[in-house]
């Protein structure tokens, strides 16, 4: 840093990190001595805020499209998932990006039980199932 400069901001750390600083003046002649060491631990990566306002339209015998209000900044995206109502069985049916905040589930099977996906990844099992359609 330049001559008079008595603050840094160090960028682009480790999450839950620890890092010990210390600062020594320099000039033609040479090096002070170094200064006191000061110690800080970088914050653990938070949990991103639950979403919001989760809607259900039936827009046909096949077709249900999902709504919601993102409340987080941090997310990576969001995990979608389902059970039937006479089931405490929840199954992951669709993964989408960060800041979508709508899903369309089609081609949905009258009575038909979830299945869970082969992956964390949307990874459809059932014919109930289609890729994420992801919209803004």
């Amino acid at each position: 840093v330049a001559a008079n400069v008595t603050s840094y901001s160090n960028t682009a750390l480790a999450a839950n990190t620890a890092y010990v600083y210390r600062v020594r003046a320099y000039n033609g002649v040479g090096n002070s001595e170094y200064s006191n060491e000061a110690s800080v631990t970088t914050p653990a990566p938070a949990v991103p805020a639950a979403p919001s306002g989760l809607t259900a339209s039936a827009l046909s015998t096949s077709q249900v499209n999902l709504t919601w209000v993102d409340n987080s900044g941090n997310e990576s995206g969001f995990r979608i998932e389902r059970r039937l109502a006479a089931s405490t069985v929840w199954s992951q049916i669709a993964q989408v990006a960060a800041n979508v905040t709508s899903y369309s589930n089609s081609f949905l099977a009258a009575n038909s039980p979830p299945t869970p996906p082969t992956s964390t990844a949307c990874a459809p099992t059932t014919a109930w199932a289609t890729p994420p359609t992801p919209r803004r």
